[in-house]
């Protein structure tokens, strides 16, 4: 599945990465509870962190023009449920960061991606998951 419209934060964790951490809040209700109004989201988003309706109504908004969220007109209002599972949309992200890598950096990502040569061994301490091996930079 292609995921696009979205920037890789390396320094974040998680959907993070790939999501504002609004939008992420939000995926990861959709994805718990489906569907949702917007005042159904507004009202459990609330519950941590005090947020408009109309900011909540946006952010969705947007969510559904990514084409995350599936938007649906109701005689009370909206619905939102979510276009991909959570398993698709990080599958779907992770391949979409690979791609890329591999089309602007062909060369760097081969190198990356090439298994060590059988000569090469892991030294003792490191196959132990010992953390001493390893420094801080």
């Amino acid at each position: 599945m292609y995921i696009h419209n979205f920037t890789v934060s390396p320094e974040k964790k998680g959907l993070n990465k790939f999501l504002g951490d609004l939008e992420t809040e939000i995926m990861v209700l959709i994805w718990e509870e489906n569907p949702l109004s917007v005042r159904q989201a507004t009202e459990r988003l609330n519950l941590k962190r005090k947020l408009a309706y109309t900011t909540v109504l946006t952010v969705m908004s947007r969510l559904a023009d990514k084409e995350y969220l599936v938007r649906q007109k109701t005689r009370n209002g909206l619905l939102f449920s979510p276009a991909v599972t959570r398993k698709q949309f990080t599958m779907g992200a992770v391949e979409q960061v690979i791609w890329e890598l591999k089309k602007n950096f062909p060369e760097e990502m081969n190198s990356a991606c090439t298994p060590a040569p059988a000569e090469l061994t892991v030294p003792e301490d490191m196959r132990n998951n010992s953390r001493s091996t390893f420094k801080k930079i």
